[in-house]
Order: structure tokens, then C-alpha cells, then sequence
């Protein structure tokens, strides 16, 4: 976000409203380690997540699992609190940036295809950020601005935190997230509508 966007941008600002970097609401994050097919292990493991378990609802899919050998992670650093944000930094170039909320407490560790993020909860609501994140995401924020190679882009933290955000006092940001989830309901109920109108029709002209 260009420093003009955002002196424009603050002339129109609600009061208590505002925008900062980033890196201003972030109290801690921390990215994941690779760990090679042939190290993991079928039991008795830690969960490693892969980018496949940032799911296409945004939620976690934890349909499969991949677990590595415990001594290979650091327990104290690696887990997942409720409120946490896993961000895909490295995924193809319509992927990259895809983020889910994290909605219980999981001893989990990640890839280095992950990063963790933990927001300063005084300051910003997870939920929030979790969706301002999705809204970078369908503007195309990360596709237009992630590095990209042979087969796969990436999008760094340090990057990440360079971006400016807009927040609003947490009670304005509570009412924002209690209307995008209802709207985020809404769209759960109409899909699966869909689903069984799609799954009718067929059965009928196929009978």
C-alpha cells in the first residue's frame, strides 16, 4: 500500500479507527521446519502439517496426517494455541497466502510451507485478522506479489508484516467478524443446498 493510499485513506477513517503496519499487531511468529518423506513415521509421532491442511473451506482438514519422529521437534516452540493464524507463504502462485484460524489447542507442528502467526489480542482480534487476511487473498494481494519460481511461489513474513492493515477499536472489529461469520454461514448453507439440487437433478436423468 503506497504512503499516498494510505494519507487518503486515514482523511476517511471513522474515529478510532486506523492504519498500521503489520508487524504492529503481530506479538509473535514462528515458521515451520521440512522434514523429508522418508523420516516420517505411520504412529507414535508428532502431527506435521502440510500445506494441504489449510483446507479449500479455509478451515484446518485434518483428513490426513502426517506425523515425523518426536525428537525432531522442539515442543516448547512448535504447537498451536486457539487464535492462532497458519499462513501458507510457499504454494503455487493462486495458492501462496491462503490462511486458516486456528479454533482449539493442538500439539502440532508445521511445515516450512507455514508460518505461525499470534496477534497482540489487546490490539486486533484473531478472527479479524484471520479475515483480513482472506480479504489480501481474493483481492490477489499475494499472487501479484509473491516471488515465483519453476512450479511454486512464495511469500515471506518479513513481507508479510511490511503491509499496512486497517483495524478499528475491538469492539467494532467484534461486530465486523460477528457479521462476516453469519455471511460465512450463510454461503456454508447455499453451497450444500446446491450440492443436493445438483445431486437431484442427476438422479433424475439417470434413473
Amino acid at each position: 500500500m503506497s504512503q499516498k493510499l494510505v494519507s487518503k485513506q486515514k482523511r476517511k477513517l471513522p474515529d478510532g479507527w486506523k492504519i498500521v503496519k503489520i508487524s504492529d499487531v503481530v506479538q509473535d511468529q514462528l515458521s515451520g521446519f521440512a522434514c523429508a518423506i522418508d523420516k516420517l513415521v505411520e504412529k507414535d509421532g508428532y502431527v506435521h502439517l502440510r500445506p494441504f491442511n489449510l483446507g479449500g473451506d479455509w478451515k484446518l482438514d485434518l483428513s490426513t496426517l502426517y506425523q515425523v519422529p518426536i525428537d525432531l521437534v522442539d515442543d516448547t516452540r512448535y504447537y498451536l494455541k486457539k487464535g492462532d493464524v497458519l499462513f501458507n507463504n510457499t504454494n503455487s502462485t493462486e495458492l501462496v497466502g491462503k490462511s486458516v484460524l486456528v479454533d482449539k489447542d493442538l500439539n502440532f507442528a508445521f511445515s516450512n510451507h507455514i508460518s505461525r502467526i499470534r496477534v497482540n489480542t489487546n490490539v486486533v482480534l484473531p478472527e479479524y485478522f484471520y479475515y483480513y487476511l482472506r480479504h489480501m487473498f481474493f483481492n490477489g494481494h499475494f499472487s501479484r506479489n509473491c516471488k515465483k519460481w519453476i512450479g511454486q511461489s512464495g511469500y515471506t513474513l518479513t513481507k508479510l508484516k511490511e503491509q499496512m492493515i486497517i483495524i478499528s477499536p475491538l469492539s467494532e472489529q467484534q461486530k465486523i467478524v460477528d457479521k462476516l461469520d453469519k455471511q460465512m454461514t450463510q454461503i456454508e448453507m447455499m453451497k450444500k443446498e446446491a450440492g443436493k439440487q445438483r445431486d437431484a437433478t442427476e438422479d433424475l436423468f439417470y434413473q
